[in-house]
């Protein structure tokens, strides 16, 4: 089994193959360390992602997986405690959304508890991750599992399986899903962080981006925090698919795992375990 791309994704999806028993491979240009997934803020909670029932069922397996990960040592997950706030007039009394309800206890905030330019808001408590550890907590889980992650530019999915002999493909390239799929729906949102000393915080804090100011958010790590962000639609670079040529033998399944806006660890394992499920289904 061939997996490409080597993000939070790519890894999670290539555990849930090879410790199904399925021999997986992964092929990435840049090492997970490098991936756009290593400089994520990574809370749990969908951001930029569609609201159906299937998103609504991979957040809830995913949360489950992150919460047992919680209790364990080395893997960089943590149940974190802090506020999302809401600028702008306050909105009338209502349910707690549905999300949030996944997540148990959520206390609404009232105004005066608030910072300054925020009316609204929840407190509550979710799994939260730091990257770098986690990354390196599933690159590690993989190897264990006999897997193998090899440095390589993919430019068709058909013809890299066919090159690696895989019978099935697995693309979990994110926002280079455009040009490989190729699929023109794709489009990125640029997000940019800034990693300081942490004096002494040990809450999160979310104010999603509104019609009169950024989104902003702030995630204590330890000694360190990581203070965001931005979201800048389209702002990428692209890069051509290759022509996978003629006189070819036959291609290999291609099972697509990308699109998560910005909730792909939210939704990680449930896609994962999908998508793995999607291949064992068809060996």
């Amino acid at each position: 089994m061939l997996v490409v791309g080597a993000g939070v994704s790519g890894l999670t999806t290539a555990i849930c193959l090879a410790e199904a028993g399925l021999r997986a491979v992964i092929q990435a240009a840049t090492p997970p360390a490098q991936t756009t997934s290593s400089v994520a803020g990574a809370i749990w909670g969908p951001h930029l992602v569609e609201e159906s029932p299937r998103s609504t069922r991979w957040r809830r397996d995913t949360l489950s997986v992150l919460r047992e990960l919680a209790a364990e040592p080395g893997t960089g997950i943590r149940t974190v405690t802090g506020l999302e706030a809401y600028r702008g007039a306050p909105p009338p009394p209502g349910p707690v959304p549905e999300w949030l309800c996944d997540l148990g206890e959520v206390t609404p905030c009232p105004p005066g508890s608030l910072p300054d330019g925020f009316t609204s808001g929840w407190r509550y408590a979710a799994p939260l991750a730091h990257m770098p550890t986690y990354l390196g907590y599933l690159h590690a889980r993989f190897e264990a599992a006999s897997g193998r992650v090899e440095a390589a530019t993919v430019r068709s999915l058909p013809a890299a399986g066919r090159e690696r002999g895989a019978r099935a493909v697995v693309n979990c390239t994110g926002a280079g899903a455009r040009d490989l799929v190729p699929d023109p729906s794709v489009t990125p949102y640029r997000g940019q962080v800034v990693v300081v000393a942490n004096p002494g915080i040990s809450e999160f804090f979310i104010g999603p981006a509104d019609d009169e100011a950024d989104l902003v958010y702030l995630f204590p790590h330890g000694d360190t925090a990581v203070l965001g962000g931005t979201e800048v639609a389209g702002d990428w670079n692209t890069e051509p698919a290759a022509d996978p040529g003629e006189a070819r033998p036959a291609d290999p399944l291609v099972v697509h795992n990308y699109g998560h806006g910005g909730a792909g660890i939210t939704m990680s394992w449930g896609c994962a375990r999908e998508a793995a499920a999607l291949v064992a289904g068809r060996m």
